[in-house]
């Protein structure tokens, strides 16, 4: 069956937006969308204009009872509105598009690094320290040079906790401890196009 649901976005915050990412869990029906259909799902502007979308699946109508199709779809894409303004968009049957700059996850010995097109930052599983380098593309050509890094952590850097008084347990007020003293885990969760998410695990 062909798709035609309508999200309204809606800028509380008297703000114009400009291409910023919005999510939207969208529910449908048994027998509906199965996983084939994925790949014949857009995201359209009110003017008819796409708009480069990413498809995740949240639950399903799950067999014996029922047929595996659908049930919830994560819709993330890149939406635009005024200033308390509500702009329409529409999920619907139709050839996705790419985005001009999709977001990247690149997974090394150790390192994971997230590009957006515009920041990439790189993240130290080995010692956690919430990023260890950040570049911002501020020319916009493509590169990350070595003038445009604007972070780079230095040991101790990264998320510290402040004790208190705890003498019964060994731990004095003031003690420090160092999510960068040990390893951390980190489980990427989404990859992209248009959004990534990674978890990062550990202890103090």
């Amino acid at each position: 069956a062909d798709v035609n649901v309508p999200l309204l976005v809606e800028e509380h915050n008297g703000i114009a937006r400009t291409g910023e990412v919005v999510c939207a869990g969208v529910p449908f029906a048994v027998g509906t969308v199965y996983d084939t259909d994925i790949a014949n799902l857009r995201v359209e502007d009110g003017g008819g204009n796409p708009a480069p979308a990413q498809f995740q699946v949240l639950s399903r109508w799950w067999s014996p009872r029922y047929d595996d199709s659908i049930r919830w779809l994560l819709v993330t894409f890149p939406a635009s509105a005024g200033a308390h303004a509500t702009a329409t968009y529409t999920v619907k049957t139709g050839t996705n598009v790419a985005p001009a700059k999709p977001v990247r996850v690149i997974p090394e010995a150790g390192l994971t690094t997230v590009d957006t097109g515009t920041i990439k930052a790189v993240i130290n599983a080995s010692s956690f320290r919430l990023f260890d380098a950040v570049w911002l593309d501020v020319n916009a050509d493509g590169q990350y040079d070595a003038g445009e890094k604007v972070v780079q952590a230095a040991p101790g850097d990264g998320l510290v906790i402040t004790s208190g008084d705890w003498s019964a347990m060994g731990i004095g007020a003031g003690d420090l401890f160092r999510a960068s003293a040990g390893a951390a885990t980190v489980t990427v969760e989404e990859s992209g196009p248009i959004r990534a998410v990674v978890c990062i695990s550990g202890t103090f």
